[in-house]
């Protein structure tokens, strides 16, 4: 006999038949030890097996392992739990590599898949030893090993072409099982004999962070940093970079973004080869609104690429598709959408089944059905990604649904997934009809929760007709009934809020719900808003939405206030066109310009940039075009109060003496800008901005730009303009380089005195 697969069980009901059935044609026996299985388990077992056997459970893996391992008759021993299973592929070519191999034990490839259903992620293969030759027995009573055991014997270890899928960790499994509650109780015990292992304790920390107990976790993680420390850099090994790993999740668990970040920025130097810290670093300066900043470090991951092999639970596409999906959010909190759409589209070609990136794809790219049919449906298999297609389908062509839904439902067996979107398409034909089926699922959760939803969108519904029902959704509607939207977060309402239309109810609890920011950027990937929104102005976004709100009126004079507002934080392209807008509505042609020439400087990779800059017929290069700036000078003269110092005071002056007078003023008028940035008076700082920006332009459109020595004046007050741009859109950049413009407008006033 070639190969034996050996199980241990207990109440495996969910996810037994699917091993069971990954083995069938590979292995020649399966051998089965349960340990008090109370469900269906054992009724699964005999289906496929008669090798059955009772082991009394001792809080023992290795001890139940190896009562396993007795029974088993083959050459060779595949260990394999019931929450996993072979992949349809490799497990074919499986028997053919064992006779022909000499090593007595064999790493394989474990993928370890986490979240819930619908926001599902695999971890990079971890390699692992769970195929040896029969004779060899397990130690550990929890995470129980095999190879020291191969080792101490001098038997060779080699690497076999087999992936293992395991899907114990994922959120409904761990629940049913309450696994891990047992792990660490079991790790707890280990760790009383072996303090100092920090393989146990990476394990327990684990546990605690699938828990999300990040409290007890950040104890683990100081207690396992303390005997990291003692060890020499050179020592720091794959489970140094677990624990690493674990430190960061903890930090950003517990809201702790500004520690996590200096943290994570720290790593990235420890472990330079691993995209997972580049992407994970980017993204906690993502959440603390470091775009620009978290652009390079997601570029950087992709650079370096997911590592063919990984020894611990790595994320898989930390350095491939999940960093180009956060480069997609990025640009989109950013503001551009076509830069956005480009590395959406990429993420979707390295991995098509990502359900939380169906929905920003879909909805920005443009509607042709021809290339939805070809190019974006038959590349997604996963029955909740294609649900997902479905939904976001129907905000594109609802006319095309029907058909589209029909296609789905004969590629899956799984059609219950698309229940929610065919009640959405019954609810915008015939309303009536499909909130008589919404409202008679008196027990599912998931209606009674929609009933409510539409029920408060419609104001039908008083806070005593809402039912004593125990679903966590259930109980936190009763709180936006109460009126208690700024302690109730929007999120995970917000897909169905959309299906079926609740647009009042958006609009009364989006600018109060605690993660307004998180949902307005998934509305953000929309043509338009569904709905108008009172934003309070708290946060540099709601600013901006507020100007872009007054420019859309015209009122231009407000728009400059809010966009004063949030120039304090760091610059979004949103911002930057915005200004450009309300530069080009007062005739401020060059400054936009010169607007949109430090938006390239700044975000060179934007495409809606460089799309807007052909629009305004001006170099897309970041660097500030020398032809460009001659050939503007005959605009200048034109522009809006670039006479207002040509008055008859001025002119009764000798002319040295007015460009005296205007770099006075100008040196003088530098100084106030930086007392009011001091003072965070954004306005009346941009006035005096203004103003230095008129004397400049005063001055350049004096020049003749005949002779040399004025050619290379133009230049330099070019240079100031465009600083005094910066200084207006970033006003963060005064403190670098006041100095030196007000020493240039001094000293030059000085000059001209002596003429």
């Amino acid at each position: 006999m070639l190969l034996s697969a050996c199980l241990i069980v207990k109440n495996e009901e969910l996810t037994l038949r699917r091993c069971l059935e990954s083995l069938q044609g590979v292995v020649d026996e399966i051998v089965l030890v349960d340990t008090g299985s109370t469900d269906r388990t054992l009724d699964i077992a005999r289906e496929y097996t008669s090798k059955i056997y009772h082991y009394d459970w001792d809080n023992h893996f290795a001890h139940a392992r190896n009562e396993s391992l007795k029974h088993a008759q083959g050459e060779f021993i595949l260990v394999i739990d019931a929450d996993e299973y072979l992949d349809d592929i490799k497990r074919h070519s499986l028997r053919e590599q064992l006779t022909h191999i000499e090593a007595d034990g064999f790493l394989v490839n474990i993928l370890n898949y986490v979240g819930e259903n619908g926001k599902i992620f695999s971890t990079r293969p971890v390699s692992v030893v769970r195929l040896f030759r029969n004779g060899y027995f397990y130690d550990g009573s929890v995470h129980e090993q095999i190879a020291e055991a191969i080792m101490k014997a001098g038997k060779q270890i080699s690497k076999i072409n087999l992936d293992i899928h395991h899907v114990g960790y994922l959120n409904e499994i761990v629940t049913y099982k309450n696994k891990s509650s047992r792990n660490i109780l079991l790790l707890k015990e280990e760790l009383e004999k072996d303090p100092q292992n920090l393989f146990h304790l990476s394990n327990l920390l684990a546990e605690y962070i699938r828990l999300s107990n990040f409290h007890q976790a950040l104890k683990i993680v100081k207690k396992s940093l303390d005997i990291i420390r003692k060890k020499p850099p050179s020592s720091w090994d794959h489970i140094t970079a677990r624990i690493f790993v674990f430190h960061i999740t903890t930090l950003v668990g517990l809201q702790k973004n500004i520690e996590a970040e200096e943290i994570a920025s720290k790593y990235i130097m420890v472990y330079p080869e691993l995209a997972e810290f580049r992407t994970r670093y980017g993204m906690i300066l993502a959440e603390n609104g470091k775009f620009k900043e978290a652009i390079e470090q997601f570029n950087f991951a992709r650079k370096l690429g997911d590592p063919k092999e990984a020894l611990f639970d790595l994320v898989q596409g930390m350095g491939s598709f999940l960093a180009a999906l956060m480069l997609g959010r990025c640009w989109i909190a950013l503001g551009d959408k076509d830069t956005a759409l480009q590395y959406y589209f990429t993420s979707f070609l390295e991995n098509p089944n990502q359900d939380i990136l169906i929905f920003p794809l879909v909805y920005l790219l443009p509607y042709e059905k021809k290339f939805f049919e070809q190019e974006i449906e038959p590349r997604i298999t996963d029955p909740v990604a294609l649900a997902s297609y479905c939904e976001a389908y129907f905000y594109k062509s609802p006319d095309d649904i029907y058909h589209l839904i029909q296609r789905i439902e004969s590629k899956i067996a799984q059609a219950t997934v698309l229940e929610r979107v065919k009640l959405a398409v019954l609810y915008k034909q015939d309303p009536k009809k499909a909130l008589e089926i919404i409202n008679t699922g008196l027990q599912n959760p998931y209606l009674i929760s929609l009933s409510i939803l539409i029920k408060i969108n419609n104001r039908c519904l008083q806070i005593n007709d809402i039912p004593d029902f125990p679903d966590d959704r259930i109980q936190t509607l009763k709180n936006v009934l109460l009126c208690e939207y700024s302690s109730t977060p929007i999120s995970p309402f917000l897909r169905d809020i959309l299906l079926f239309n609740c647009h009042d109810l958006l609009s009364e609890w989006l600018p109060k719900a605690p993660d307004r920011y998180e949902a307005y950027l998934y509305l953000m990937h929309f043509p338009e808003l569904p709905c108008d929104f009172n934003w309070s102005g708290e946060t540099a976004w709601e600013c901006e939405m507020l100007a872009l709100r007054a420019f859309k009126n015209k009122n231009l004079d407000v728009a400059d206030i809010w966009l004063a507002k949030a120039a304090n934080h760091s610059l979004t392209i949103t911002r930057l066109l915005l200004e450009c807008d309300v530069a080009l509505a007062k005739e401020r042609t060059i400054f936009a310009q010169s607007c949109l020439q430090i938006g390239l400087k700044e975000f060179p990779e934007s495409q809606l940039l460089k799309n807007v800059a052909i629009q305004l017929g001006i170099s897309s290069t970041s660097q500030y075009d020398e032809k460009y700036q001659l050939e503007c000078v005959s605009e200048m003269v034109e522009m809006r109060a670039s006479d207002i110092y040509l008055k008859n005071s001025v002119h009764t002056m000798p002319f040295h003496m007015q460009l005296s007078a205007l770099h006075e003023r100008a040196a003088n008028l530098v100084k106030y800008i930086y007392s009011c940035y001091k003072q965070e008076k954004i306005l009346e700082l941009r006035k005096a901005i203004e103003e230095i920006q008129n004397i400049i332009t005063f001055i350049r459109g004096s020049l003749d730009l005949s002779l040399e020595a004025s050619q290379a004046a133009d230049k330099v007050y070019a240079f100031y303009y465009k600083m005094s741009v910066e200084w207006f859109i970033q006003p963060q950049n005064i403190e670098q380089n006041y100095e030196e413009m007000e020493n240039f407008w001094r000293s030059w006033a000085e000059t001209w005195k002596k003429v």
